[in-house]
């Protein structure tokens, strides 16, 4: 017999045409079928499966990082102040300490050197603790007494941002005018060395079963290089 698609003489007992693999017998009249076919289908099917996860977390992490942005750009101020309160009413003043731009071990450094004594010797002559962890320690004990006088046994405190204004210039050198007050100025960078600074306004609630009171308190917030940190 012959092909029908080149014409070449087939022997009867073939089913594809040894010239151009078309099928014989009245057969499909296509090329004989790879034998890899099926499995080069499969990896078209993973590879695309894949793309479409690489587009999904690439989306993901995209949206990630513009939300960090945001929040370092915009709302880090205010998240900064309201993390510093909220430690600081609820006693956790070792935690509170790690918003400050200047922590309370070396300020208090600062001032043993300017009293000409030994920062042992410092702390435990002033603030009636043998290291710092037994002054953070103090700290909590009398304000968890000061507010069960005031409220009871089961007293709660909670805070929220009421709203936050950013520092102009003029302001700025305000703001390096009360840092001098550190006894050690080198702890405190110019003012006009920070990125940015704000005031951030913050509410704060004490109560419990005896009394409770509001209060609001004003919290200034710089941003360096390392973030954003809480002047007082």
């Amino acid at each position: 017999m012959f092909c029908p698609n080149c014409g070449s003489n087939v022997p009867d007992t073939e089913k594809f045409c040894p010239t151009c693999g078309t099928a014989m017998n009245g057969g499909n009249d296509t090329a004989a079928p790879a034998p890899n076919a099926p499995a080069a289908k499969s990896n078209d099917i993973v590879s695309l499966i894949k793309s479409k996860w690489q587009i999904i977390v690439g989306a993901v992490v995209a949206v990630i990082v513009v939300v960090v942005l945001f929040n370092l750009l915009f709302g880090g101020a205010e998240a900064a102040a309201e993390k510093y309160i909220k430690r600081s009413i609820k006693g956790d003043f070792k935690a509170a300490d790690k918003c400050l731009l200047v922590h309370k071990e070396d300020q208090i450094d600062a001032e043993a050197d300017a009293a000409k004594m030994s920062f042992d010797d410092y702390i435990k002559q002033v603030y009636e603790a043998d290291d710092i962890d037994e002054y953070f320690e103090n700290r909590k004990e009398d304000n968890d007494e000061a507010n069960k006088d005031a409220y009871g046994s089961n007293w709660k405190a909670s805070c929220k941002v009421l709203n936050s204004q950013e520092l102009n210039k003029d302001e700025y050198k305000s703001l390096e005018e009360k840092l001098q007050g550190y006894e050690d100025q080198e702890l405190i960078e110019e003012a006009d060395d920070y990125d940015k600074a704000y005031k951030v306004w913050v509410e704060i609630r004490e109560y419990g079963e005896d009394d409770q009171d509001y209060y609001i308190t004003e919290v200034v917030v710089v941003k360096d290089g390392l973030g954003w940190k809480v002047v007082r």
